[in-house]
């Protein structure tokens, strides 16, 4: 077999320290499935394919959300755009609250990011230029993200803001990302003060 057979077959369970094709026991001490593979190389291999599928949940969910609004869309929906059952998303996300929260998290990182890379390129000092640079970078940002951008900001600073149920720990977390954008505005007005 090839490496990438070998990988195909190799699926470790976790409690029963089995390799899944063929039922081949496992090494404890080198945890070295029998196809020659580590169980850490499954590991990761499973990691990243959930993170792939936790990416598409996520970006459907985004684009129903979008269109048929948070109230309308049902878990269901979403699995059924990806061609899953309904019971599949409780895998990825607890919850519908939870999904939606990943998606404005999701769309607050996403900001931050380029609002911090486009800053960090910049080789101006001047508040003013800088101010420019982070306008455009945020208007570019939300171009980009012109379906779903009005539903997020309804659920960040708009109507919706407190029709969400979000864990104490959530509402935090999205008010540690919606300062640090501001704070990155901030700091930049300031030192035109100065």
């Amino acid at each position: 077999l090839n490496a990438i057979q070998k990988n195909a077959m190799c699926i470790f369970e976790r409690r029963s320290n089995r390799c899944v094709a063929g039922n081949r026991r496992v090494c404890r001490s080198q945890r070295v499935c029998l196809n020659g593979l580590r169980m850490k190389d499954a590991d990761s291999s499973q990691t990243e394919q959930r993170q792939a599928r936790r990416a598409e949940v996520l970006e459907a969910a985004t684009a129903l959300f979008a269109s048929r609004g948070f109230a309308k869309t049902t878990v269901a929906d979403v699995a059924h755009s990806l061609g899953l059952r309904a019971p599949a998303l409780y895998y990825y996300f607890p919850s519908k609250e939870a999904l939606l929260f990943a998606v404005l998290e999701r769309a607050m990182v996403q900001l931050n990011a380029t609002l911090d890379q486009q800053i960090s390129a910049s080789a101006s000092s001047d508040p003013a230029t800088r101010l420019r640079i982070l306008v455009a970078a945020q208007v570019i940002e939300e171009v980009r993200a012109a379906k779903t951008m009005p539903m997020i900001n309804d659920y960040l600073y708009g109507a919706l803001r407190d029709a969400a149920h979000f864990s104490a720990g959530q509402v935090e977390r999205l008010r540690v990302l919606q300062r640090h954008t501001v704070d990155l505005y901030r700091s930049t007005l300031r030192a035109g003060q100065t």
